[in-house]
């Protein structure tokens, strides 16, 4: 009894199996890596940004609204910029988001 070619036919499956686990490993590991490293590039953005935050929340515009005391006629016309900015650029975002492969689907949510 020849056993040759039960081993023989049993390796292209075998070592499909195992790239493929291989490959979900370094999927699974790069994922982590990224996100990690997502994490320390907003960590170091909001370092470097702070200042430029604190004047944006300081000024009598945004201190205001946020306190709900501005004109209907200001809140129309900032929404009136949001509006164009939005317009604008939720497209951009999208279509990025468009062309990025499966391996990286954790970066289309918006947490």
């Amino acid at each position: 009894m020849n056993h040759l070619p039960l081993i023989t036919n049993s390796l292209p499956q075998t070592a499909e199996i195992g790239a493929t686990r291989y490959g979900n490993v370094i999927r699974t590991k790069l994922t982590h890596y990224m996100k990690e490293k997502s994490y320390d590039f907003y960590q170091t953005l909001l370092q470097a940004t702070e200042k430029e935050r604190a004047e944006l929340l300081s000024l009598p515009l945004i201190a205001q609204g946020a306190k709900g005391q501005i004109s209907l006629a200001t809140y129309v016309g900032f929404l009136t910029q949001a509006y164009h900015h939005v317009k604008h650029t939720t497209p951009l975002l999208m279509n990025c988001g468009g062309r990025l492969p499966a391996h990286y689907e954790w970066l289309r949510t918006a947490s």
